[in-house]
């Protein structure tokens, strides 16, 4: 009765699963565009006085697009070691600015998108199982001869095929969805790796400048 039950319910089951997991990709969606625009308005925060891109209104380039303009203005002054003014501020900012630390914080989306896109392979197997268990809730049953059995299995084949249908069905349908959403990820992924590099380094090389008797031996080293 009970392997009955499950493969009548099975496809309820799978729909079930594919509404859910619908739902967790919209959150990634939305959470995936909120760590980009947290991480963006901290890199401003720090290269407000200097970037290329100073006011709001001037920000008309995509999100990304953004990031890697605020990356490129940190790694400009690092690289200019002429520029004291720049790199004091900085490094001023550097101390005061990046408590939020938002580009460690991606943790726990990358643990999300992992299990939403583990479960594209897992929807084909669900299907399967409900195949199995309406074959086996055919051959369990208490019924007199062989061809009653067989006969029960035929009635399930319905709800087997269903259950297969979905599995599928969902699978392709979440795969194409992945294969749209998986880049813009992979991104939010790299910048806070990126990120993460830049402001230690940054913070470490600014820290050892500003050592007593560094800027001596900078300036007899520069004439």
């Amino acid at each position: 009765m009970i392997l009955q039950g499950l493969s009548q319910i099975w496809p309820v089951i799978i729909l079930s699963i594919a509404v859910a997991n619908a739902a967790a990709w919209c959150y990634l969606v939305a959470k995936s565009r909120r760590l980009k625009q947290e991480l963006a308005e901290h890199l401003l925060n720090l290269v407000r006085s200097f970037s290329h891109q100073r006011s709001d209104g001037e920000l008309t380039a995509t999100i990304d697009e953004r990031i890697d303009s605020f990356i490129a203005d940190i790694s400009d002054v690092l690289q200019n070691s002429q520029d004291s003014d720049k790199r004091g501020e900085l490094s001023r900012r550097l101390k005061i600015k990046d408590e939020s630390r938002p580009y460690l914080k991606t943790h726990r989306f990358e643990v999300a998108y992992n299990v939403s896109r583990s479960l594209i392979e897992i929807y084909p197997l669900l299907g399967i199982v409900g195949t199995v268990f309406a074959i086996w809730a055919g051959l369990s049953t208490s019924a007199a001869s062989d061809s009653d059995k067989i006969a029960i299995v035929v009635e399930n084949f319905g709800v087997s095929v269903q259950s297969t249908a979905w599995g599928l069905l969902a699978a392709i349908v979440f795969s194409v969805l992945n294969s749209f959403l998986e880049p813009g990820f992979e991104r939010l992924f790299q910048y806070g790796e990126r990120v993460r590099q830049l402001v230690s380094g940054a913070k470490q090389k600014l820290s050892l400048e500003a050592l007593p008797g560094n800027d001596h031996e900078h300036q007899t080293a520069s004439s």
